[in-house]
């Protein structure tokens, strides 16, 4: 008698599938990466046929996932509503992607929520709940109204949307989006809300208003049948439904109307640090309460695009983006605590290290042995000569540094930080942090200059690593282009 092919005892096809997907992956590409044919795939997602040892091998390194992840039970059914920003047929590889990388998110949260009490769910919902096939825009306002009521909020600017969200029960998370039509989605899991937001280009502006359309389907639209979302008119009515939410949210109409007594793109430029919206937001703002006619609008649609600021809009770089923190905080109390080390986080939740940095927003150097992370100490003041002999000459503040002024301190050229103490030098100072246009703009001129990558990670605050990742994401070449040594003319 033959005996059967040896297989993977305990192997879940649809945690395969789930892989297979979060990684952007059809079942031919995955086929050839695993030298098999596109059928065993299909027959290993249907749970037919479960791959061989040396195939699950190859699987687990293709797919940068630990064996143990396709031997867990998946928790969730097929039917997990998500409101996504665009349905178009261009970006389905890309909401495929999300809609599992949202799943392993819920996965992580139930995996924290074992150690650490999150705090509890409060999206405050009128009564009567909303009908949203019959909600008008007024009705919309005074929901918006009785949310920021309901959470102790007057008419004045909320200063970290994001935080104000993760006090209130939702997890946010902050990754790439796969595609710029995106934007953001969210959605509920065991009970639970949950909102992810492009976190790589978008202004800091932009992004706050993105989380309040999120919160505005989370309130107005969680028993929309996901269904119905497929009718074109359908969803162009939530999504305008969501978008009166958050405009009227961010800038409450009585508080906006005081502030706002000529309407000019000037008027709102002032104003964008103390709402820390977005210009075009605040001109949709003006339109939708009436105060500019349409021939103004259109006229100041024209400056805007005059002026390039469709794209780019003054202060977007000077606005910090906001880091969600409820996810990273936790799991830092759990290591921090001593009730799991790194590697256990590692093999509890079967993650990849650069996912789990990547759902969480945790540090480039979490993950790094502790050698990694330690950091020089200032050194003492050193006795200039001058001191030491009494000779007197030509006095030197500084010495010459890369990027730096000859007369500039070594700790200021290198990013000292500013207060504190004084002779700490912060090398990486914006690890783990977004990139920003800026950041990505003086790479480029750097990489240009044939700037060494360990001092353009002095400069940006960043590491090696991280500068090296940037660079191949942007098609910019470290590689010295020819001879001459940075910042010097030939």
């Amino acid at each position: 008698m033959r005996r059967g092919r040896p297989g993977t005892p305990g192997f879940v096809g649809r945690r395969l599938r789930s892989a297979r997907e979060a990684r952007g992956l059809s079942a031919l590409a995955l086929a050839e990466l695993l030298g098999v044919t596109r059928q065993a795939v299909a027959q290993y997602e249907a749970g037919t046929q479960t791959p061989r040892p040396e195939v699950m091998e190859r699987l687990s390194a293709a797919l940068n996932l630990q064996p143990d992840f396709f031997l867990r039970p998946f928790p969730y059914d097929e039917a997990v509503p998500l409101y996504f920003r665009s349905l178009a047929s261009a970006t389905k590889g890309a909401r495929m992607r999300a809609a599992e990388r949202h799943k392993w998110l819920g996965e992580l949260t139930s995996y924290v929520e074992q150690f650490v009490q999150l705090p509890p769910v409060l999206i405050p919902v009128p009564e009567p709940a909303p009908n949203w096939p019959t909600l008008e825009p007024g009705q919309v306002e005074e929901i918006a109204t009785f949310v920021r009521r309901a959470w102790g909020f007057g008419d004045g600017a909320i200063s970290d949307v994001t935080m104000l969200l993760e006090n209130h029960g939702v997890v946010v998370s902050s990754t790439g989006m796969w595609s710029e039509a995106l934007e953001a989605f969210s959605g509920w899991l065991d009970h639970r809300p949950f909102i992810v937001i492009e976190g790589v280009s978008a202004s800091a502006a932009r992004s706050r208003m993105s989380l309040c359309h999120e919160l505005g389907h989370l309130v107005l639209h969680r028993d929309v049948p996901i269904a119905v979302l497929d009718d074109k008119q359908t969803f162009k009515q939530v999504e305008a439904q969501a978008w009166r939410f958050a405009s009227a949210f961010l800038l409450p109409e009585e508080a906006f109307r005081a502030d706002v007594r000529w309407p000019t793109l000037e008027t709102f430029r002032i104003l964008k640090p103390k709402w820390k919206v977005s210009i075009q937001a605040m001109l949709n703002r003006a339109r939708d309460l009436g105060m500019v006619t349409p021939e103004a609008e259109q006229a100041m649609w024209r400056s805007l695009t005059r002026r390039g600021w469709r794209a780019v809009e003054p202060l977007d770089e000077e606005l910090l983006p906001e880091r969600p923190g409820l996810l990273r905080d936790a799991i830092r109390l759990m290591i921090e605590s001593r009730v799991i080390t790194v590697n256990q986080l590692v093999d509890d939740t079967a993650l990849s290290e650069s996912d789990l940095r990547d759902l969480v927003g945790l540090d480039d150097d979490f993950f790094a042995p502790p050698l990694q992370r330690l950091r020089l100490l200032p050194l003492p003041p050193r006795e200039s000569s001058s001191q030491r002999t009494g000779i007197t000459g030509p006095k030197r503040t500084g010495i010459p540094v890369p990027g730096g002024h000859a007369d500039a301190p070594l700790n200021q050229a290198f990013g000292e930080q500013k207060g504190g103490d004084s002779n700490v030098v912060k090398y990486n100072r914006n690890s783990g942090k977004p990139w920003t246009s800026g950041n990505v703009k003086e790479l480029r001129s750097l990489a240009k200059e044939n700037t060494p990558t360990r001092v353009i990670g002095l400069k940006l605050g960043r590491t090696e690593d991280a500068v090296r990742t940037k660079a191949s994401e942007e098609n910019v070449s470290l590689k010295p282009t020819n001879q001459s040594p940075y910042n010097r003319q030939k």
